[in-house]
């Protein structure tokens, strides 16, 4: 066995200078000093007894930061900042000086100073102790497992005050600074533990001074640096298998190091764990002193070797102290102890698990999240605004985290009485279970939906809860809905959109496809939870006031009891993608971008239809988040134009009331109120139609896919469809010809097939020889301030964007030539070549939709009519969605809104039928609310001639129409609209 001297001399030459550190005046060191209890001064600060507790001997560091703010450690009991500072009578500002709140940031604090030897690293250190006639008196030198040499501890001592420590330590370039080694720090005399017989016992001690000490009696022996103040920072890995004899010092803090010590060993694997108990220690006593006293006696080393060999032999197995629960609690008992964070993480995640229904908490992608109810959230920072009383999703930051986990369970610690005492949660634990995305057991969360919904499976949830199976939280709060039957067959899907499309029955939709993108919003609205990617749903109109915003709101007040989330529009990519990212964080679950004036694209709104989640940076922060893409988007505005990607993933709804001033109008009831009263039996409805649909197993009517959103074609599309209401896509063509980019390349592309035909040519032979046809086209396309040497190159950027594309029925081709040059060609497509694969349509053009004898007079008594909004006698009359009716008397009636419509009435009464097999009766049938008057002249609709049984195809389904009810014949009251 090695032995290791006792005593380690000075380096020889350190210098050694005298003086005294005097505080800056009026600083905060002077106003910390002046409350202290027995304070004094050391190299760094001053040392003192701990006002935060009962405190014997000092334990208080108290130095000063680079920036001129204290620095305040408790070495005891580790008393918190804020514990220590209150103690004081102080406040936190008082620790920094006056006028600065915060400390410098790191980036901007002088670096230590390196050094190349750890001999200049110690005369570095005896030159700032020697200020204070700190004498250096030892230094230890700790080594890695390869025996390098990486770290050294110093001990000053002091004429006037206690003993001071010092650490350098060598740095991954090889240099070496005077500061604390991170973790984790070698085990003192580590090659000499290694180098043992693995079944020798190891006496672990506290102070390198009582290692040598042991050591030179021939027994294994280590400690860690800086002795109890941070047992956690050491490597306790060697001793793993290895029986562990603690002989701790004989005062408070050598007990707390037993307990620290025992449990880091026991967590490392020590086979075994014993704790020395010497005879005749006095108090702060070590094995040194008993060393000494034995030396005294007149003892030589062998015997005091033999002695000592003896009381290791008898050493007692340790014994963790064992906690009993506080009686009567009932919570979850957590023992926070140094050094086992994980543990202390686990342990207060187990209670969080063990009481859902008081912490409701949950995870969400890499978020911890809550669901609240937000009374009135006003107006984000982002721009957006939220609806009230609604269920919304926030995200769990540190300080609420802890006071759940104390909600659900009690923090323990052995206090300086060496008896458990009640603690706040650590701020470390709360903060450690944030950053453990993936290592999660709390339930995932996808979305929070106010109504019953459907999943991609055709069940439908109806039970308030959270569903483990969809992970999505229902909460109704506290409204009753229908039971959703569990069969519904075709002649229920129609009655129930039957009464859904009566509630609209004023709205103005120029065709049978723009009612259809109506109730494909609002049946989206309801399952967009369990859809991977959904389209947007834009609400159209030549002019304001014609009912957008109003049709909006109905979705959102049926879907969620309150108006939809707003959003405007910017012309700034940025602050849409943040405007986005926010609405999809909070859950949201349907949005209206209200008032739109700008074309409608970017990557964010791209992102947000297609993609089952949206990733953005959080605000403040460097981290990337991905959240579900669960929200309903509408947009509504006058002539809204579509950009880009955006085309294929909008539906237009229409609205065309044809008047100047649709504003002035006034209707027979309010649609918002009706919806909001109705909203329970409404939901059964929308629902009733979905489930209906996939109990009859998912019928696609032989309408073709829709790329990018399959699944909710094959769900919400499909049974409108189904139904036989007309394809919710069929005028999504007009999207695309309506962009005004695609447009320009379709007249582009004309002109440039009049001009050359299919020949082949550079883009700057085109510029150079075109007419003014081809150059007007030109210069629309590639932009007009274009200098005209450019042209040519904005011109074949331009064809490249659009290679091998079909625009208007031209197609784009492109050969290679010399020396990376390309030659153009535009060629014109046959229908098979630009089939639009079932997109087509009139793309809401009214007048492609109106039939033989439909430019009729229209008119309606329940509507009044300003004079200034009289439609001209060749006005024409609104179509509106027929649906088959079912067989047998039935009566429909808007509850509050002063008149009713029979539905399904005697058909040889001679009044033309409305949707759903619903009669336009004669204004003498209509029940008026007291004080209503019809309009003057308002004129009464002809009836619809008598028409034979014709099967109707929509979507590849025949559907026989009832005799008298023509499609298109019936109409429909004004549609309202106060926006």
């Amino acid at each position: 066995m090695v032995l290791i001297p006792t005593t380690v001399t000075p380096l020889a030459g350190y210098a050694h200078q005298q003086g005294h550190l005097q505080p800056p005046t009026d600083s905060p060191f002077d106003l910390v000093w002046a409350k202290l209890r027995n304070p004094q001064r050391t190299g760094r600060g001053a040392r003192a007894c701990c006002p935060a507790h009962e405190d014997s001997h000092p334990s208080l560091d108290v130095d000063v930061g680079s920036d001129g703010r204290v620095l305040l450690k408790c070495r005891s009991a580790n008393c918190s900042t804020e514990d220590i500072v209150a103690a004081l009578g102080l406040r936190m500002p008082d620790l920094f000086p006056r006028g600065q709140g915060r400390p410098v940031p790191a980036s901007q604090k002088k670096g230590r100073k390196e050094h190349a030897t750890p001999d200049d690293a110690t005369r570095a250190m005896c030159f700032v102790h020697g200020r204070q006639k700190g004498k250096l008196t030892r230094h230890h030198d700790y080594h890695d497992s390869s025996g390098a040499h990486v770290m050294r501890t110093m001990r000053f001592d002091y004429p006037d005050r206690p003993k001071q420590f010092g650490q350098a330590h060598r740095q991954a370039n090889g240099t070496w600074v005077n500061a604390g080694m991170p973790a984790p720090r070698p085990l003192y005399l580590l090659p000499e533990l290694l180098k043992a017989d693995p079944e020798s016992p190891v006496v672990l001690v506290e102070g390198e001074k009582c290692a040598e000490a042991c050591a030179s009696l021939g027994f294994v022996s280590t400690t860690t640096s800086q002795g109890a103040r941070s047992p956690e920072k050491s490597d306790f890995s060697p001793l793993k298998g290895r029986c562990v004899i603690i002989a701790p010092d004989n005062d408070e803090a050598g007990r707390c190091y037993l307990d620290a010590v025992a449990r880091l060993v026991e967590k490392a694997g020590a086979s075994s764990i014993r704790v020395l108990a010497l005879p005749d220690l006095e108090e702060h006593d070590d094995i040194v002193d008993w060393i000494d006293k034995c030396e005294v006696l007149g003892l030589e080393r062998d015997a005091i070797r033999a002695r000592l060999s003896e009381f290791l032999a008898a050493a007692p197995v340790h014994v963790r102290q064992q906690l009993e629960p506080p009686s009567g609690d009932g919570r979850h008992v957590i023992t926070v102890v140094s050094g086992e964070l994980d543990r202390t993480v686990a342990a207060a995640e187990e209670a969080l698990l063990a009481n859902p229904d008081v912490v409701q908490m949950y995870q969400r992608g890499a978020l911890l999240v809550r669901v609240a109810r937000i009374a009135d959230p006003g107006a984000l920072s982002t721009g957006a605004e939220g609806p009230a009383e609604v269920p919304t999703i926030i995200n769990v930051a540190s300080t609420y985290l802890r006071s759940q986990f104390e909600r659900v369970a009690t923090f323990l610690k052995v206090g300086e009485d060496n008896k458990w005492k009640t603690i706040s949660c650590p701020a470390d634990v709360a903060a450690c279970y944030l950053q453990s995305a993936g290592n999660w057991r709390l339930r995932k969360l996808r979305s929070v939906t106010t109504a019953p919904t459907m999943r991609v499976d055709g069940t439908v949830i109806q039970d308030p809860g959270y569903d483990p199976k969809s992970c999505v939280l229902y909460d109704p709060c506290g409204v009753s809905f229908p039971r959703i039957a569990d069969s519904p067959d075709l002649q229920a899907a129609r009655a129930s959109a039957d009464r859904i499309l009566e509630l609209v029955c004023h709205f103005d939709f120029v065709d049978d496809g723009a009612r259809s993108v109506w109730l494909a919003a609002l049946l989206t609205s309801l399952v967009r939870s369990h859809l991977p990617s959904a389209p947007m749903f834009a609400i159209d109109a030549p002019t304001r006031g014609s009912g957008k915003s109003k049709l909006a709101t109905i979705v959102g007040t049926i879907a969620t009891g309150q108006p939809p989330a707003t959003m405007s529009l910017v012309d700034d990519i940025d602050e849409v993608r943040k405007r986005v990212f926010a609405l999809l964080l909070r859950g949201t679950p349907v949005v209206n971008i209200d008032n739109v004036d700008l074309p409608i694209s970017g990557m964010a709104l791209c992102s947000a239809m297609t993609e089952r989640t949206y990733s953005d940076r959080i605000l403040g922060a460097s981290e990337i988040i991905g959240v579900p893409t669960t929200s309903t988007w509408i947009a509504t505005g006058n002539n809204i134009v579509v950009r880009g990607d955006m085309d294929r993933r909008v539906l237009v709804c229409r609205l065309d009331p044809l008047c100047e001033r649709p504003e002035e109008r006034r209707f027979d009831f309010d649609p918002v109120a009706v919806a909001d009263k109705n909203r329970p039996s409404l939901v059964a409805d929308a629902l009733t139609i979905l489930r209906a649909h996939a109990v009859a197993g998912r019928p696609q009517s032989g309408i073709p896919p829709f790329g990018s959103f399959e699944i909710w074609s094959e769900i919400i599309r499909a049974a409108i469809v189904w139904i036989g209401m007309a394809d919710p896509i069929a005028g999504r063509q007009a999207v695309v010809e309506d962009d005004g980019g695609i447009g320009s390349v379709a007249e582009l592309l004309r002109a440039w097939h009049d001009a050359y035909g299919p020949r082949e040519m550079s883009a700057r032979e085109a510029t150079s020889t075109a007419g003014p046809d081809l150059l007007n086209a030109i210069d629309e396309a590639i932009g007009a301030d274009v200098a005209p040497q450019n042209r040519g190159r904005k011109l074949g950027q331009l064809l490249s964007t659009y290679r091998d594309r079909v625009v208007g029925g031209f197609k784009v081709g492109r050969r290679s030539g010399h020396a990376g040059t390309h030659r153009w060609s535009v060629s014109r497509t046959t229908p098979s070549d630009s089939g639009d694969g079932g997109n087509g349509g009139n793309g809401g053009n009214p007048a492609a939709n109106r039939g033989p004898g439909e430019n009729q007079v229209q008119g309606c008594a329940a509507v009044q009519t300003p004079a200034s909004c009289q439609p001209p006698s060749s006005h024409r009359s609104h179509r509106s969605h027929h649906l088959p009716a079912a067989p047998g008397p039935s009566q429909g009636q808007l509850p509050d809104s002063g008149w009713s419509l029979g539905m399904f009435g005697n058909p040889d009464d001679g009044l033309p039928e409305q949707p759903g097999g619903r009669r336009r009766r004669a204004e003498s049938e209509i029940e008026h609310p007291a004080g209503s008057t019809t309009s003057p002249g308002a004129a009464t609709p002809p009836a619809a001639p008598a028409a034979d049984p014709t099967p109707v195809t929509t979507g590849g389904s025949p559907i026989t129409e009832p005799a008298g009810s023509p499609v298109g014949a019936g109409l429909v009251a004004q549609g309202p609209h106060h926006e």
